[in-house]
């Protein structure tokens, strides 16, 4: 599944370089009290740390939540995450122990954001 990416220079900071004011769907899953939940939303951000949606509802800070989106040709992407923070319906989360592949993918997704924008 391919999706179509705006993207705009991220501010530096960054552990790398990072896409910003993305319009990527995402589906989030929350399990509470042994129950699943999932949430649709759009990711308007992403970094080698973690990324920012709207979502279509609450999730309660300090939540783990596994997170499943896809960008262009990077395929299908899903990576456990905390929520780092939320603003109403803006929500931050910190990805959760990443391996050196998905560290990679981020990387070279990042960069590929980055030289879209640059193009």
């Amino acid at each position: 599944m391919h999706r179509e990416v705006k993207s705009r220079k991220a501010p530096s900071g960054n552990s790398f370089p990072a896409g910003d004011h993305l319009e990527v769907p995402i589906i989030i899953t929350a399990y509470r009290g042994g129950d699943k939940f999932l949430f649709k939303g759009r990711m308007s951000r992403i970094t080698g740390n973690g990324i920012t949606a709207y979502v279509v509802g609450t999730l309660a800070v300090g939540e783990l939540v596994c997170l499943q989106y896809s960008i262009n040709s990077f395929g299908q992407m899903e990576r456990h995450a905390r929520v780092r923070r939320r603003q109403g319906d803006k929500h931050h989360f910190e990805f959760l122990s990443l391996n050196d592949r998905q560290i990679q993918c981020l990387r070279e997704t990042c960069d590929w954001l980055l030289a879209a924008d640059l193009a």
